[in-house]
């Protein structure tokens, strides 16, 4: 699956980061692995999940099926790639049990009868995480080359 996006990231900001990144690749890589271990996966994880619509019903009394909500949850797993992170919803279709958010994706890309406009609460998420990812990385290679 590719995914394809805006992102509003000053230009200013990537530009310093990216002159950063070429002076010094190697403090670019070790920081930016310290960055996603100490702050990113969580708030990258916060600022998708918070943006994720509720209906307000509660399902957790369903005798047959409870469910818990996903912004009640934790609905990602994540795999950690060279520079980044991998996320994936938990589990598979909703109604394989509990604990189960691979019903996410439908909201979020506006499929089925049900979800007639995409959400896309992923992207946005994405969208506020990355100029906070960009200011600190930026912050953290400078002290980094000061030293």
């Amino acid at each position: 699956v590719i995914v394809m996006f805006n992102v509003n990231i000053d230009k200013g900001d990537f530009y310093r980061l990216w002159e950063l990144i070429k002076q010094a690749p190697e403090v670019a890589d070790e920081e930016t692995e310290k960055w996603f271990d100490s702050k990113g996966i969580d708030l990258f994880k916060e600022n998708i999940i918070k943006r994720i619509n509720h209906s307000g019903r509660d399902k957790s009394n369903y005798t047959q099926n409870p469910r818990t909500h996903a912004i009640n949850s934790e609905p990602f797993t994540h795999d950690k790639v060279k520079d980044g992170v991998k996320f994936k919803s938990k589990g598979g279709s909703a109604n394989t049990g509990l604990n189960q958010f691979g019903y996410l994706v439908f909201p979020d890309e506006g499929r089925g009868y049900t979800n007639p406009l995409a959400q896309n609460f992923t992207i946005t998420g994405i969208d506020e995480t990355l100029p906070v990812m960009v200011k600190d990385l930026t912050e953290n290679i400078s002290k980094r080359l000061e030293l």
